[in-house]
């Protein structure tokens, strides 16, 4: 998706993990987030050691930019998938 920024020109753009119009005129967006853990507290600190919640803004002001709807949106925790060790038998 692409838009310009209203105040400074600014050319954005964004892709969207999921988006579903359930035709209310209100756009639910869902974007997928990777982490360590989906514990709540381990998650939030997740969302801000890495800007999580600045994407999310961006997502909302995207969307509404082009399509001028409101926005419902939330982020899901994604656990990180753990390396899978290989032992060797003797």
């Amino acid at each position: 998706m692409y838009w310009a920024d209203q105040r400074t020109g600014t050319q954005l753009r964004a892709r969207l993990d999921w988006m579903y119009d359930p035709g209310t005129g209100q756009l639910i967006i869902v974007d997928y987030k990777t982490a360590d853990s989906a514990d709540p507290g381990k998650f939030g600190k997740a969302c801000a050691d890495y800007g999580y919640h600045q994407q999310h803004a961006h997502y909302q002001d995207g969307l509404a930019a082009v399509t001028g709807a409101d926005v419902l949106s939330g982020s899901w925790p994604r656990k990180r998938a753990l390396p899978i060790s290989s032992t060797s038998s003797s």
